[in-house]
């Protein structure tokens, strides 16, 4: 990892980058967390993510899911050896849920993977209508300062730096003169922690979605999600017979009260 001082001076000479997609010049990575059951406020879901930047587009992931699905592959590959066949090349032993970003067409594109597959659903950039405070801070000796937005449900704090020339963030967020490094609601139940930065343009990431994912609608998906966390064995993917999921009354009707303890209640985005 380079020293702070040259990773400016090497970031903003790409702010021009223009190459549809194109591959990553930087990984910002944060730490996740979240309250999943505000029944539970101690059980914090925690999970180290990516931010991926080229110069025309980006890619939000989980990095636990990427070192654990490298080191499935890895097993994949020492046992199709051992056995004397040569390993599949598209095999993907685990996909994730990621967010592409390109701002210049305001295109947002979310892949999920869910019961095997892969979805995806496109829409319009959010537009978050921030608020820049005067207040300012350090972070990973980048100099930040503060803002705030209400967006899909929750009132936001976020610190952002300019001397990183990406109107990004995590997730969803972005839409600053700068790059977002931090964020969290106003309840701490949504918080995005920095955790370093990395150059990465040696690694060829690749900025574009999965091409061969099932396109469908983030209701759809929101079913399938549901039916598969409520009753794992009862699930029909969006698109398939007739596009909806079944079986959601019997899921509920077959949860046990332990179950329903556990249920997700919480979700990032409380509206549309």
């Amino acid at each position: 990892m380079k020293s702070i001082s040259l990773l400016i001076s090497w970031l903003l000479p790409f702010a021009s980058y223009s190459q549809s997609g194109g591959t990553a010049i930087v990984a910002v990575r944060y730490v996740f967390l979240h309250i999943q059951d505000t029944t539970d406020r101690s059980a914090v879901t925690r999970e180290n993510m990516v931010l991926y930047l080229g110069g025309s587009a980006s890619v939000y992931t989980s990095l636990d899911k990427m070192n654990r699905a490298s080191e499935m592959r890895l097993g994949y590959e020492s046992a199709m050896r051992e056995l004397g066949k040569t390993p599949d090349p598209l095999y993907r032993p685990i996909a994730t849920v990621s967010y592409f970003k390109e701002p210049s067409v305001s295109r947002l594109v979310t892949v999920e993977v869910a019961a095997g597959k892969a979805y995806t659903f496109s829409e319009s950039l959010p537009v978050i209508d921030w608020n820049i405070e005067q207040q300012t801070k350090t972070i990973g000796g980048f100099p930040c300062q503060k803002a705030t937005a209400a967006f899909r449900g929750r009132r936001y704090t976020a610190w952002f730096s300019t001397k990183l020339s990406y109107n990004n963030g995590p997730w969803k967020l972005g839409g600053l003169p700068g790059l977002i490094l931090e964020a969290e609601d106003d309840s701490k139940e949504v918080v995005f922690e920095f955790a370093g930065l990395d150059d990465v343009s040696a690694q060829q990431v690749a900025l574009t979605p999965e091409k061969d994912a099932i396109v469908t609608t983030p209701a759809e998906l929101q079913l399938l999600k549901d039916a598969i966390r409520k009753n794992p064995s009862v699930m029909h993917p969006p698109g398939a017979a007739g596009g909806s999921v079944r079986g959601e009354t019997s899921a509920k009707s077959a949860m046990s009260p332990a179950d329903k303890k556990k249920e997700f209640n919480n979700p990032i985005e409380k509206s549309l």
